[in-house]
């Protein structure tokens, strides 16, 4: 029961089954009403991104967690700023804090390099 008739494809010349509604080798539509379709499905796609109307949204960035500086991590800079300063350089920590851990760690070297004298 199968009709194995062949023809050829006006695209490609490729032979292809004659009841075929698109082409297995090249790809293209064979029937009109398929065809016209497909070719306005793409100008759709196509113009999706030149409609002036439409808004482009920003994707959504997710929101950093804001760390405050722990007691404990005070402690830290303050009797050992040459480790603890580091650690407000991780994401979270405001600039107000590492500006203090850092004048804090400068003034500890002066202090120490002055009293070595």
């Amino acid at each position: 029961m199968s009709d194995t008739s062949q023809m050829e494809c006006p695209f490609c010349a490729e032979s292809i089954n004659s009841k075929a509604k698109k082409c297995k080798h090249c790809g293209e539509f064979l029937d009109v009403a398929l065809r016209a379709a497909e070719e306005a499905r793409k100008n759709n796609a196509q113009n999706v991104f030149m409609n002036a109307v439409t808004p482009v949204v920003p994707p959504v960035l997710p929101v950093e967690e804001k760390r405050s500086m722990t007691f404990l991590l005070g402690l830290g800079i303050v009797f050992m700023p040459y480790i603890f300063s580091w650690f407000t350089l991780r994401k979270g920590h405001t600039v107000g804090d590492r500006v203090v851990a850092f004048v804090w760690l400068i003034a500890s070297f002066l202090v120490f390099a002055e009293a070595k004298n």
